[in-house]
């Protein structure tokens, strides 16, 4: 024994020093498995390896009867193999069949078991053992310690060693993946320790058949039945050598038209991973983790480096743990090199194709460079070069792989990467990037594939490179769907999207790069619907053809770019104009106030630079607000919200009541109001959803008061105005101050209101929201009209002349009555033949008397405190024009040098601020 060991550790020794040296000994996978008993390769009587013996655990398998066999659906397991269960469908590229339970009842005096005694063979108690022998020895294989303590070739390296030439034959002469092979192998015989495979040879534990011709070998065994387990005896085929085993498992598989039938997606394919599959679906074994037993035996041991296909190795230089598998061994095709969740980072690589007789075959090669910490892209190297800078820690932040040689285009070249902070990237391929550059981000482990164009290619939603040059090189650009118009034309970065004055209903972004769209999100706020789902680049927010408005936005950046750069945004609201500059998914417009945005602008910024303006104030959120008023006429009119018209301008309706509801909150507070009735004064605060006013009188409103409490006060503002039937819209009041007018008798007839968020500017002019008559002007004003004289004064808008009688004025007099404040009126007017007269004052007379002298135009303007707080708007209805727009404060209305006379004429003071009383437009007409 103890020469035994001393000859096994210095064979292991050999075959390092040959690894070390390149000389082209098959790979060798050294382990520290301690045997507890020892192996050698035993030569059998014609020379070719066997084993000793070990376990007697036996493979069985049941007698084919041929005839029946060739009659036997493609969906019938194959009879001759033991088949306990129904096989289930793993890859979807393989056809699923059903299996039956086969039962070798030839022995009459078959014992019905309650369990299966240790003596007796059970396929799955040998398929067991193998699978926990793989677990020992790679456990074992990765303890550097054990390694220190003892350097035997295990029983697993040994038996591959032992099987591997045989099993690459089958290729040649039956089509049969020598992986699959040997992963049977390996799977049926317990790594060779069956009895069966001792005593027989027989690896695949193939019964003997009626068409078997060779020498036979019987062993008791357990089978399934309808009633159970019995223990029988069946006949297996002897094998002089494994190679035989070996052989004839090849050939077993086409040895009759059923079995080719059956095994037609077994032979010729190229795949391992679909050939194991492939073998479970058409009933070999019923274990359902047969076909991923098979593939776990395959990669842990590289059996693919066997196959008639190019097989990638790679080796990576990791932080702290030097070169992968302690050097003695490598990483390869399909699997990770480097590590996962531990935060090392890979400083070197190399690559290099097994099989080379088969890369030469192909003239196929590999090369591949690498993004290094400080130093940028390499140069290509070819295959087997250690690539990187180990010995200064540099890290790797990307790689690039490429195949070489004239037949490269019949492979796909396939990898990714590690990286930390992100995970694993996308997929590259034939000389792509793959990695980030930029970032600082080192590589910890990668994953090659090396594909014929025949498969297809691995992908993921990931981006496979990202580099930060790239995303500074990004420009956005983005489109609005607006109302009337549709979508408009893209713009690009800071420039506006949409049309004042008509709403925006939808918008679309778009990236310069696509390979980062799905780094930009954005959403749109839509009336009664909501915030919408987030949207990816050049989708669509918002809606078409619905006719509805967007109400806000929100803008963000996803993945890599949100470190890196901020996205600003900003709209413009119809009613307020535009608003500050908001980013990074904060929300843009307003909330609770029913505007619409209009348009709007976005713009992309590195991390650390300039907003491209104020941020202050990019969003506006009040409480929703609805009111409706009462008129005697037409009842409860309906509901409005924050802003809208509630009431009538253009009718004679009056506003008799009013209701104002502000919904629960998550804050205190509510809202407040009351209104100041004709007869009745100020009547009683009402709160939200109470009537203000009266229902059943027939009294008119003159003027109202609204205000918040609590912490609805401390955050908003409410702000309100009414339409009076003298003065039309008053300007705005806030917070409790009156609106409307008191003593003048003056109805109101409409009202809008708004909450707006403590601060915020106000919704328009608030200099004259209430008219008191203790402090209101009026104008008094009386004419001289042909064949009549002077008539009686009239105030205040009143026509004063005559209409349809073509009657001439010849002369006025104007005074001010009622002011609380100093100051004149003064006028002169343009008289047939005379022209233009002199400024008179205060109810003098401009023009003439009994001289039948018309007025073609006159000129009105107030002068000291009085025109601090009052304009003075007047029109005149002229020959063959009939009523001319308002003039104001000193401009000519009427005509000149048409000959043409003024026949009546309207005169009002209004409140700084507030409206005219009309039209404008065509206030003085000249030849």
């Amino acid at each position: 024994m103890e020469n035994q060991n001393k000859f096994s550790k210095c064979l292991t020794l050999t075959l390092l020093a040959m690894m070390t040296l390149n000389i082209g000994l098959t790979t060798v996978y050294a382990t520290t498995y301690e045997v507890e008993s020892s192996l050698t390769a035993q030569p059998s009587e014609d020379g070719s390896i066997g084993a000793e013996s070990f376990d007697s655990i036996e493979i069985d398998s049941a007698i084919e009867d041929t005839d029946a066999a060739n009659t036997t659906s493609d969906q019938t397991a194959d009879p001759n193999l033991k088949t306990d269960a129904t096989p289930e469908v793993v890859d979807p590229s393989v056809t699923e069949s059903e299996s039956s339970n086969v039962v070798n009842s030839e022995n009459n005096d078959a014992l019905i078991l309650e369990e299966i005694p240790e003596e007796v063979y059970d396929r799955e108690r040998t398929a067991d053992k193998a699978m926990q022998m793989m677990e020992d020895d790679l456990a074992q294989n990765g303890d550097f310690q054990a390694l220190s303590r003892s350097l035997t070739i295990s029983p697993t390296t040994t038996f591959i060693n032992n099987i591997a030439a045989s099993a690459v034959t089958t290729w040649s002469t039956h089509q049969v993946l020598p992986s699959i092979t040997i992963a049977q192998a390996i799977l049926e015989s317990a790594w060779g320790t069956s009895k069966l495979a001792v005593e027989a040879n027989n690896l695949y534990g193939i019964k003997a058949s009626d068409d078997w011709t060779g020498e036979i070998y019987a062993i008791n065994t357990a089978e399934y039945g309808d009633e159970g387990w019995h223990i029988v005896t069946a006949n297996f085929r002897k094998y002089n050598s494994w190679l035989d085993s070996t052989s004839d498992h090849a050939a077993f598989f086409t040895s009759t038209a059923w079995r080719k039938e059956n095994y037609k997606n077994v032979v010729d394919e190229t795949n391992y991973k679909r050939a194991a599959h492939a073998l479970s679906a058409a009933g070999y074994a019923t274990d359902p983790a047969y076909a991923s037993k098979l593939i776990s035996i395959i990669e842990n041991y590289n059996l693919s480096r066997f196959d008639p296909v190019p097989n990638i190795t790679m080796s990576t230089y990791v932080e702290n743990d030097g070169w992968s598998g302690l050097g003695i061994g490598a990483d390869y095709n399909g699997k990770v090199s480097g590590t996962i969740g531990e935060s090392k980072k890979i400083y070197s690589f190399k690559l290099s194709i097994d099989n080379h007789a088969i890369a030469d075959e192909k003239g196929l090669g590999i090369e591949y460079a690498a993004h290094i910490q400080d130093l940028g892209w390499t140069n290509y190297v070819s295959e087997g070069t250690a690539l990187g800078n180990a010995s200064q820690n540099k890290r790797m932040e990307a790689i690039k792989i490429r195949l070489t040689g004239n037949t490269n285009l019949n492979y796909t070249i396939c990898y990714r990467v590690q990286t930390a902070n992100l995970g694993w990237t996308g997929w590259a391929k034939n000389g792509e990037p793959a990695g980030t550059e930029g970032f600082e981000y080192g590589i910890e482990a990668i994953e090659v594939l090396l594909l014929p164009h025949s498969e297809m290619t691995p992908s993921s939603p990931e981006v496979a490179f990202q580099s930060l040059s790239e995303m500074k090189a990004i420009q956005l650009s983005y489109a609005a769907y607006s109302q009337n118009l549709g979508w408009q034309a893209n713009v690009f970065e800071k420039q506006t999207a949409g049309q004042m004055n008509l709403r925006l209903e939808a918008f679309k972004i778009n990236m310069s790069n696509s390979k980062y769209a799905g780094m930009l999100q954005y959403q749109a706020f839509v009336e009664e619907s909501g915030w919408q789902a987030w949207q990816l680049s050049d989708s669509t927010s918002g809606t078409t053809n619905q006719a509805k408005r967007v109400e806000a936005i929100k803008i963000q950046l996803n993945g890599l770019m949100a470190p890196y750069f901020d996205v600003y945004y900003r709209v413009y609201v119809g009613g307020i104009g535009w608003l500050d500059w908001a980013k990074n998914g904060q929300m843009s417009g307003t909330n609770g106030m029913a505007s619409r945005i209009e348009a709007m602008q976005v713009t992309l910024v590195e991390k650390g630079s300039a907003s491209p303006g104020v941020t202050t104030r990019p969003y506006i959120e009040v409480p929703p607000i609805s009111y409706k008023i009462f008129s005697k006429s037409t009842g409860w009119q309906g509901a409005v919200s924050h802003g809208a018209t509630s009431g009538a301008v253009i009718d004679s309706n009056q506003v008799e009541a009013l209701q104002i509801k502000v919904p629960n909150l998550n804050i205190s507070g509510t809202i407040q109001y009351r209104t100041h009735v004709q007869d009745y004064g100020w009547l009683e605060w009402a709160s939200s959803g109470e009537t203000a006013g009266f229902t059943d009188k027939g009294k008119r409103v003159e003027a109202i008061e609204i205000k918040l409490t609590d912490d609805l006060a401390a955050k908003y503002d409410v702000y309100y105005r009414v339409y009076t039937n003298a003065f039309g819209w008053l300007n705005w009041a806030k917070n409790g101050a009156s609106a409307g007018t008191s003593g003048l008798a003056d109805p109101i007839k409409a009202i809008e209101i708004r909450i707006l968020q403590k601060g915020s500017t106000a919704p328009g002019t608030t200099a004259t929201p209430y008219v008191d008559k203790k402090e209101y002007a009026s104008v008094l004003y009386q004419t001289h009209v042909q064949n009549i004289g002077w008539q009686r004064a009239v105030a205040d808008g009143v026509l004063s002349g005559t209409t349809g009688l073509s009657y001439r004025l010849e002369g006025i007099k104007i005074d001010l009555q009622n002011s609380a404040y100093s100051g004149s009126i003064s006028y002169r007017t343009h008289v047939e033949t005379y022209g233009w007269q002199g400024y008179v004052v205060d109810n003098a007379i401009s023009g003439t008397m009994g001289q039948a002298k018309r007025l073609e135009a006159i000129e009105i303007k107030l002068s000291g405190e009085i025109s601090e707080h009052y304009d003075v708007y007047y029109r005149v209805h002229a020959q063959d024009y009939g009523w001319l727009g308002w003039a104001k404060n000193g401009v000519s209305a009427g005509t000149a040098g048409l000959a043409k006379r003024l026949e009546s004429i309207q005169i009002k003071l209004i409140p700084k601020g507030l409206a005219a009383p009309g039209s404008t437009a065509n206030t003085y007409i000249m030849k």
